[in-house]
């Protein structure tokens, strides 16, 4: 599986032929512009999946700081926010 763009078309012509480009996405990804600039890849549920298996995600910030797996090794150190003065109570209610 490459992930090279053998095919380049327009937004506009895949609106109007829709055919074409998934034929050609199952062979290779299909790059397609908007104003002459890349903009989207349309690729096969295959190449897909395969792209997540070799670069997976984490689908959250939660499940990321919920991995204890000792290679996960996720550390942040949240920092305050300073922007804005804390109120100071003196034991006052």
């Amino acid at each position: 599986m490459s992930l090279e763009a053998k095919t380049t078309i327009t937004a506009e012509e895949l609106h109007k032929d829709t055919a074409r480009a998934t034929a050609a996405a199952a062979e290779a990804p299909v790059l397609i512009t908007e104003g002459g600039k890349p903009a989207f890849v349309l690729l096969s549920h295959e190449e897909f999946l395969a792209l997540q298996e070799r670069h997976p995600r984490p689908g959250s910030v939660l499940s990321a700081l919920a991995d204890m797996r000792p290679e996960a090794k996720f550390r942040y150190e949240f920092e305050r926010d300073r922007s804005q003065p804390r109120p100071v109570g003196f034991g006052e209610e």
